[in-house]
């Protein structure tokens, strides 16, 4: 085949450049960890797309942005609380202004909201893992990154329980 021919084939000229072993386990080593960026990446915006329904009907953001502002909100209280300092405890559902709760309350719901990101934070980990063991890019390639078999589990063993316990 001509140079000119492999050309208006689109014949994949990579398939046929020769690496270095040490080549080909940096080409193998960021396939990896794109994918694994892949993994987190998919997570983050699984967590935005699929907020908590807690017990007054309402959705709240598990994102891992909203965690962190969610807990430092409650050591924030109990800092003011020790300091005998008034502190006015707010959160917010999703897309509505913030109002006012309980510490009980919203500890109940940080404690929920923990409870319902372990599992996909952990499918990550694991996703990580076996990404981390694959000696080939088709076996990289072959691990699929999804969190919908997690919800679905979730959403299976919490059915007829309230979203607190």
């Amino acid at each position: 085949m001509k140079a000119k021919d492999a050309w208006d084939e689109e014949v994949d000229v990579m398939k046929y450049v020769l690496y270095t072993e040490a080549e080909l386990t940096q080409r193998l080593d960021r396939h990896k960890e794109m994918r694994i960026n892949e993994s987190k990446n998919n997570l983050s915006t699984f967590l935005s797309l699929h907020p908590i329904q807690w017990t007054d009907g309402k959705y709240y953001s598990v994102t891992s942005e909203k965690q962190a502002l969610l807990t430092s909100n409650l050591a924030l209280y109990q800092i003011s609380t020790a300091a005998e300092q008034p502190f006015k405890l707010t959160w917010n559902s999703t897309g509505d202004e913030c109002v006012e709760w309980t510490y009980d309350d919203l500890a109940a719901l940080a404690l929920a909201i923990g409870v319902y990101v372990k599992p996909f934070v952990s499918h990550q980990q694991e996703l990580e893992i076996g990404i981390k063991a694959c000696t080939t890019s088709a076996e990289v390639d072959a691990i699929e990154i999804s969190y919908d078999a997690v919800l679905a589990e979730y959403l299976d063993l919490h059915a007829d329980k309230d979203v607190t316990e």
